[in-house]
């Protein structure tokens, strides 16, 4: 008979024993990476479609706010990154402020057990997400933002009560955001 671990282990990733009660994962397979995007994808959707059934106005109003204080972050980075300033400051409060409008999409859910399944089935962790988010605007400095703007037509979607908008919105974000942040440079092995 097949362990339940020896299943994890050979279907999800290469464990490595490193003490008597620590076990580390060693390397985690591409499929079992895809399959967990596509999970995370999905719970991101049914969040959005929760949030659209369930948010108050004054959670969307409170969207609304976390979006102006981005917006106002985005010019100000913007204008120094074109003076040749530096623009790190900035652009990691900006990076708080998404963190921020993430939570309280989810805040909109009033699902807490959909919510921690959500943070269950991330492909990244926060610190990962970050971390990679600002290797790649360090090299493309309009990273991201092409799914910027999405985040207003969710608030609308949101507050006209448009579930099925919601979620369409946030799968088609969180596809290219997953997408991006797992592509690698040419040449480069994972």
């Amino acid at each position: 008979m097949v362990s339940a671990d020896a299943i994890f282990t050979t279907a999800l990733a290469r464990l490595r024993r490193t003490g008597p009660r620590t076990v580390v994962v060693a390397d985690i397979a591409e499929r079992a990476i895809d399959d967990l995007a596509e999970v995370e994808i999905g719970l991101r959707g049914l969040v959005a479609r929760f949030a659209a059934r369930n948010a108050t106005p004054e959670q969307l109003d409170a969207l609304d706010a976390i979006l102006d204080a981005a917006d106002d972050l985005l010019i100000v980075s913007v204008t120094r990154h074109r003076n040749g300033e530096n623009v790190d400051r900035h652009v990691s409060a900006l990076l708080d402020r998404m963190q921020e409008f993430n939570e309280a999409v989810n805040a909109c859910a009033a699902n807490p057990m959909l919510i921690r399944l959500l943070e269950q089935s991330q492909v990244f962790s926060q610190p990962e997400r970050r971390a990679l988010r600002l290797e790649k605007i360090a090299a493309d400095d309009s990273f991201g933002l092409d799914r910027y703007a999405g985040h207003r037509a969710l608030v609308r979607a949101l507050r006209q009560g448009d579930s099925a908008t919601a979620e369409r919105l946030v799968v088609e974000d969180a596809q290219g955001g997953l997408a991006a942040l797992r592509a690698r440079p040419r040449g480069e092995n994972r």
